[in-house]
């Protein structure tokens, strides 16, 4: 059958709600009619204009500035209704709607029911980052009140456990290494990857495996809040580390950077950054979450957001809870799954039950 293509910019009706917190589904209920409008169609432009509109936020929760828009008021929700008949001789194709320009965050409801939608952005989001970063890592949290520090600087640890951990995790661990590592920084990463609390913090070079940590590994106590997926500039946070190899080697192999390795393992001159560094590469984990680390400082903890001028190279991308379960459903269903993000056996045990299990 040839494939026909319809252009469906006339025959909408409109109508916004103010109220920032009502749902899709509330907001098609309650909608009675609206006004005839002709897409492209855009609800912020025939608003009042105020500076105030659209509040952008450091990484500390400070306000950096407003009205990043122009002042258009782009809150509330709006709600766009077509009516369409497809033909009795489509009855058996495959038709597609296809949306082009859409803001950031919205769902498309065929006959009542969800039919797809494009939530909060998140890679549109991304990709603006790239005019400020040239390169970005990812870490994503089930709650934005996570702070980012690593396990050790968290109680009942300090950072002078790291050390009494490091001596047993070498004792004990050794028998079953095919290979001994042979400086400290080697064993952390060891420790690192078998849960021990180590002053290493995980990020990925992948945005989508970021967001699956923040969304797909929530539990009970995480479901009235917020997700979260920071993105740190390692190249900005390390220009605050003066170790001599920077300039060639912005982003190092702390294994082969001599320089850095003295200053975060034998040097008493206290630093005031963690610094961003690849490890080796040397399972099949870190290779398929695209691992790379923060490496803390042996001092008192603190947790990176703090740091004087974090926003230079931090930046919070807030996902909102009530998005979660459909960005994650979205996630599995792209192939971002746990033998994706965790390439072992118990990995396809977990896939197999949940789609048994859950219908999906």
């Amino acid at each position: 059958m040839k494939r026909i293509i319809t252009n469906l910019t006339d025959g909408f009706y409109f109508k916004k709600f103010e109220d920032e917190n009502i749902s899709p589904e509330e907001a098609i209920a309650s909608f009675d009619g609206g006004r005839a409008v002709r897409i492209p169609h855009d609800y912020a432009i025939e608003g009042d204009f105020d500076i105030n509109n659209d509040p952008v936020y450091r990484a500390d929760g400070t306000l950096e500035h407003t009205g990043r828009t122009g002042g258009l008021p782009i809150v509330g929700t709006g709600v766009y209704k077509k009516e369409l008949f497809v033909s009795e001789e489509y009855k058996n194709s495959c038709v597609f709607l296809e949306f082009d320009g859409v803001m950031s965050e919205s769902d498309v409801f065929v006959n009542g029911k969800r039919a797809g939608g494009n939530h909060y952005g998140y890679l549109d989001i991304i990709a603006s980052l790239k005019e400020q970063h040239t390169k970005l890592w990812f870490r994503g949290h089930a709650s934005e009140e996570y702070k980012l520090m690593p396990t050790v600087y968290r109680e009942p640890y300090t950072w002078e456990t790291e050390a009494a951990l490091l001596h047993q995790f070498k004792a004990r661990a050794a028998r079953f290494l095919e290979h001994i590592p042979t400086n400290e920084a080697e064993w952390l990463f060891i420790m690192q990857h078998h849960e021990t609390p180590t002053r290493l913090l995980d990020w990925s070079e992948n945005a989508l495996v970021a967001l699956a940590f923040a969304v797909q590994y929530r539990k009970s106590k995480h479901e009235d809040k917020n997700a979260v997926v920071w993105c740190l500039n390692p190249i900005i946070l390390n220009s605050h580390i003066s170790y001599p190899s920077y300039e060639h080697e912005k982003v190092p192999n702390i294994c082969e950077c001599d320089d850095l390795y003295k200053m975060y393992f034998t040097s008493v001159r206290q630093k005031t950054h963690p610094v961003a560094i690849i490890g080796p590469q040397n399972t099949e984990r870190i290779i398929a979450q695209k691992g790379v680390f923060t490496l803390f400082p042996n001092k008192e903890s603190f947790d990176m957001e703090s740091l004087e001028q974090s926003e230079k190279f931090l930046v919070k991308i807030v996902i909102p809870k009530d998005n979660i379960n459909k960005i994650k459903d979205d996630l599995y269903y792209i192939g971002i799954t746990e033998s994706s993000l965790f390439p072992e056996l118990d990995s396809i045990s977990k896939e197999l039950k949940r789609t048994y299990e859950g219908g999906k």
